[in-house]
């Protein structure tokens, strides 16, 4: 891989690439936060631990696509799919039982109840890798700005991180903290939701 630097030199060097390309990812330029909103939020009172179980496991594996590109552990959303859905029996090519496995969707659902109940987030699931892919379509890819970084975490703990965001967002649109015009990203809203309500509003207008 080689990519041209800010004057122009071709540089080849692993170290300088990866300088260059944090450099093109990474803004340099420290942007503040106006945190002032937040003093307007009203203060509710906490909501109760929630469970998981299996069915919340099985549906938001359900989710996932087997072509995603595999973790840092390699173990991607089909060898997951495989290994959680199994029905602790080892089969062979003509399926015939070979042998038991050990029954690992009940060990995953209580490994994620523990950390429910601690509140922590186990730093394997932090570990990452970034690789870089080039953009599609792109005349000179030679500059920096031809690529773009993609971050490989961990498929347990993605699937541990859908599993919260999907009961955080049911808790928060039971309690009324969602904004009703909040359509991107919510469960039973889409696009169409959006385009009626635009409609409505023009017509009203």
């Amino acid at each position: 891989m080689a990519l041209r630097d800010a004057s122009g030199a071709l540089i080849t060097d692993p170290a300088r690439l990866a300088a260059l390309l944090q450099e093109q990812f990474t803004p340099s330029a420290v942007r503040t936060v106006n945190e002032l909103f937040l003093a307007d939020m009203p203060i509710r009172k906490p909501f109760g631990r929630t469970s998981v179980s299996r069915m919340q496991v099985l549906e938001a594996l359900e989710l996932t696509s087997n072509s995603s590109a595999p973790e840092p552990n390699h173990v991607n959303w089909f060898w997951l799919k495989c290994i959680l859905r199994n029905d602790n029996k080892l089969r062979d090519g003509d399926g015939n039982v070979t042998r038991d496995i050990i029954p690992i969707l009940g060990k995953v659902v209580a490994l994620f109840e523990v950390c429910v109940r601690l509140g922590m987030f186990p730093w394997l699931f932090k570990e990452f890798r970034t690789v870089v892919i080039p953009k599609p379509h792109k005349p000179d890819y030679t500059v920096p700005k031809a690529y773009r970084p993609i971050v490989l975490l961990n498929c347990l703990g993605k699937l541990f991180e859908k599993i919260l965001a999907r009961q955080m967002q049911a808790l928060a649109q039971a309690a009324g903290v969602m904004h009703p015009a909040q359509f991107g990203g919510m469960m039973q809203h889409s696009t169409m939701n959006a385009g009626v309500c635009l409609v409505h509003n023009i017509k009203e207008a």
